[in-house]
């Protein structure tokens, strides 16, 4: 009876947490990183975009149109070429595609199946915990937090490869709980255990590089026994010669080290990428407590988040004197429920492992941070990597509260809190796409001399890689959705990418061209255009009233006669 009930309550938290995910699913416009994955996963290339030269928005959005007879080959050559991500998740991506064909490939399908790794992540934390603690009790609380978890409802609702190396991260921390078992039983671990583990980090590795954080986490766990059992022995020929339930983890460590290094080549481009130069930009050690304020801030998302992004100071004071006033209350509880699973008899052992891999994940982020400079804190989506064993810590931090009764008032207000935080994403007050063209769109529809069919729009950006034709994509996008929502006739616009190409200059004369070639009166938009418009020489005068910024978009508009 007591197997059924927690079977049943499982399946709660599975359902809940798949309604939330496929909420308003393609609410949100898509930005600048969900449209690398809708073109590469359509085996298309950016490169077929042209750029110095206007075009009209059917050509810019040439490459989300359906290909259904590209194969595999394309996705890897394209992405290879244009990204600096492995390809594993985009040749996911593109199988899963042809489940839902049409004239251009489905923004809804995109984000489904991050959204589908992100309900799977419920039952697998759940096994996980129960794994590690043996107690139904706290792998229900964990699996309810994960279920209802903002932070996993933002990763999950975004048409990027996040949750599903989430979903590996389990997978081999459960491995790694056997493991931790059997070195301390001093047994031998198990072939299939090893193998499955090994394939586990190899295909992680494959999603994403970043998983290599997670795994060298464990790797700092696993050093840990390896030290204790080492100075035990205190013999170190002995010991390698004796300690052979080590020899598995040898093997997975040598397996997975192998299956890193074949992205070798791929890693040594990287920093040389100026899609990965804004990681590097930010002076840690001038702002030395940012990025741990913003450490503790995305942690503090991962069950527990209000309406606060582009909010009025009204709403945001109150709102955050609830968040401080929830905290001040639940950090003392958290901590005596960690204190008493460490207790001997309790669950020290699941505590220690999953506190020594999430430490170990934020001393690496912290280390990246400030030692090389590379701020893995800028952005939440990085923070994957430890986000299933502080889902886990916390659950334990309840469980001792739910030791009597599983329904108490402690779990049922993290609850709570969660699903508000969960609602607050899903219905964008929250964890809002970096990029806003739903914001800007409606200001260019709306202007006087843009609803007059006689006078035309041309909207020109500086270029410099393809996140910036991901912008300019947005925006053609929302222009497309709002022709097709609206009862009143909106022109469709034309658009400029200008190549800055290292000095600023060349945009400003492209531009200049293309303002000289295009039929007056017309009006210019200069959206993130990084070079100077020089407008006044080609005859367009700026609107100071236009002048706006919102996430991911800065714009003027110039009145050209």
């Amino acid at each position: 009876m007591t197997q059924i009930f927690h079977l049943l309550l499982l399946l709660i938290w599975i359902v809940w947490g798949a309604i939330i995910r496929f909420s308003n699913l393609t609410f949100k416009a898509p930005w600048s990183d969900e449209w690398a994955t809708l073109v590469f996963s359509n085996a298309q290339s950016f490169n077929n975009i042209p750029l110095d030269r206007a075009m009209d928005l059917n050509t810019l959005l040439l490459p989300l149109q359906y290909q259904p007879q590209i194969d595999l080959w394309g996705v890897v050559s394209n992405l290879t070429n244009e990204s600096t991500h492995p390809p594993v998740y985009f040749m996911l991506t593109h199988l899963w595609l042809k489940l839902f064909p049409g004239e251009t490939i489905s923004l809804w399908g995109a984000r489904a199946l991050p959204a589908l790794f992100g309900v799977a992540s419920i039952p697998a934390i759940f096994y996980l915990t129960y794994l590690a603690f043996r107690s139904a009790k706290i792998a229900q609380i964990a699996a309810a937090l994960m279920a209802f978890s903002p932070y996993g409802i933002y990763i999950a609702q975004d048409a990027r490869h996040y949750t599903l190396p989430v979903l590996l991260i389990i997978g081999s921390l459960c491995c790694l709980v056997v493991a931790a078992r059997s070195i301390i039983a001093k047994q031998k671990l198990s072939v299939w255990v090893a193998a499955v583990w090994g394939i586990i980090n190899i295909l992680g590795i494959a999603v994403h590089y970043f998983f290599t954080l997670a795994l060298c986490a464990e790797g700092l766990v696993v050093l840990v026994l390896w030290m204790r059992d080492w100075k035990e022995q205190k013999n170190p020929v002995k010991f390698l010669r004796y300690c052979q339930y080590w020899y598995g983890v040898y093997w997975v460590a040598l397996g997975t080290l192998l299956g890193g290094l074949i992205w070798l080549p791929a890693w040594s481009s990287i920093p040389d990428n100026n899609l990965t130069d804004w990681v590097t930009r930010s002076n840690s050690l001038a702002n030395f407590l940012e990025p741990v304020l913003r450490l503790l801030a995305w942690i503090m998302t991962m069950f527990l988040m209000l309406p606060v992004e582009g909010q009025s100071l009204w709403v945001i004071i109150p709102v955050i004197a609830a968040i401080a006033a929830f905290l001040v209350w639940a950090i003392p509880i958290c901590w005596r429920g960690i204190k008493f699973q460490l207790e001997p008899g309790n669950n020290a052992f699941g505590v220690k492992l999953f506190g020594g891999v999430f430490l170990g994940a934020i001393a690496l982020i912290l280390f990246l941070t400030y030692a090389v400079g590379m701020d893995l804190t800028l952005v939440a989506r990085y923070q994957f990597i430890y986000f299933p064993t502080a889902i886990i810590l916390l659950a334990a931090s309840l469980g001792y509260k739910s030791k009597k009764h599983f329904f108490n008032s402690t779990f049922a207000l993290f609850l709570i809190a969660a699903f508000l935080g969960a609602l607050t994403v899903t219905t964008n007050l929250g964890y809002q796409k970096p990029d806003r063209p739903d914001l800007v769109v409606p200001v260019m529809a709306k202007t006087e001399t843009f609803r007059n069919n006689s006078v035309p729009i041309l909207i020109a950006m500086v270029q410099k890689n393809h996140e910036q034709t991901g912008e300019m994509m947005g925006l053609a996008w929302e222009f497309k959705r709002l022709q097709n929502s609206t009862n009143y006739p909106i022109n469709s616009p034309w658009f400029l990418l200008a190549r800055k190409e290292g000095n600023s200059e060349v945009a400003t004369a492209t531009l200049h061209e293309t303002i000289s070639e295009f039929p007056r009166p017309f009006d210019l938009w200069a959206v993130n255009f990084a070079a100077p418009v020089g407008a006044q020489k080609v005859n367009c005068f700026v609107d100071d009233d236009s002048r706006k910024k919102v996430p991911g978009y800065s714009y003027k508009r110039y009145r050209c006669l």
